[in-house]
């Protein structure tokens, strides 16, 4: 294995070692996109019924988790490849 996985500098590494880890990486998220846009779609819904919802009938806290999960989300999915 190559070294220069250890540096940090944003560039993108072409030996031998790192071509097949990045383009793996590569299609690892590209498979993960559909289902991260569809997660916050669902959180979304589940986040605007959160007013109707009893307090009885859900965990203490759930909809801050909620918010905080589809903000992870969204700044996943927003972020540059």
């Amino acid at each position: 294995m190559c070294e220069c996985l250890m540096y940090d500098d944003g560039s993108q590494h072409t030996c031998e070692a790192c071509v097949p880890l990045n383009e793996y990486a590569h299609e690892r998220v590209k498979a993960l996109e559909p289902a991260a846009r569809e997660a916050l779609a669902v959180l979304t819904r589940l986040a605007d019924s959160a007013a109707y919802w009893s307090d009885y009938d859900v965990p203490v806290g759930i909809v801050p988790e909620i918010d905080a999960a589809k903000a992870r989300l969204a700044g996943a999915l927003e972020a540059p490849r």
